[in-house]
């Protein structure tokens, strides 16, 4: 049996009734602990959006593309949530854009603030029930998707979205999923219709 501490890999053996601490090997030089740790962490997809429906069929399919999924209810939870990420291994943002308490225009604005603990290369998907080309009334003279994506929002996607879909959007952003290369296909059935709130 082999423990860690603080830098030394120690081996312990057991004889019978009696224990052995074996030997120490320096890891110090090594690879850091917490490297080894995040190699076997599943990269995050933070899926934000108030109504639990649409949560539950977001993770289904980001769970099917290989990701963990960390979900919020709202932006002030979300922005709460990369906070204590300290490993920066969210590797996207799926968010609604209304929300009761923080909605997703001011959220993404958080995100992208120096405030934020989230890395400016992560992007950030707007899932949404809105007409996107409608005038939004947050902006003068803009669309809906022209005002979000002027928020820091990567791309604007409207609900229901399908697997495939939402595949080639993750694609388009070079945002690699881990399930990728395998023999399992991703692409060929669309998620369950999610609804557009």
């Amino acid at each position: 049996m082999s423990q860690l501490h603080t830098g030394v890999l120690v081996e312990r053996r057991q004889y019978g009734d009696h224990h052995d601490m074996g030997t120490a090997f320096d890891v110090q030089d090594a690879v850091p602990m917490y490297a080894l740790v995040m190699a076997a962490v599943r990269p995050l997809v933070l899926i934000v959006d108030d109504h639990a429906i649409n949560r539950k069929l977001l993770g289904a399919a980001v769970r099917k593309l290989g990701f963990t999924t960390l979900e919020a209810e709202d932006g002030a939870q979300a922005l709460a949530l990369c906070a204590g990420q300290r490993d920066h291994n969210i590797a996207c943002v799926l968010l609604d854009l209304q929300m009761p308490i923080l909605d997703g225009w001011s959220t993404a604005k958080q995100m992208r603030s120096a405030a934020c603990n989230l890395p400016d290369d992560v992007p950030i998907i707007a899932c949404t029930g809105c007409d996107l080309q409608e005038q939004s009334q947050q902006s003068t003279g803009q669309s809906i998707e022209e005002h979000t994506l002027s928020c820091g929002v990567n791309m604007c996607l409207n609900k229901p979205l399908s697997l495939a879909r939402l595949t080639a959007a993750l694609e388009q952003l070079a945002v690699q999923c881990p399930a990728a290369g395998s023999d399992v296909p991703l692409c060929t059935s669309p998620v369950t219709k999610v609804a557009c709130c």
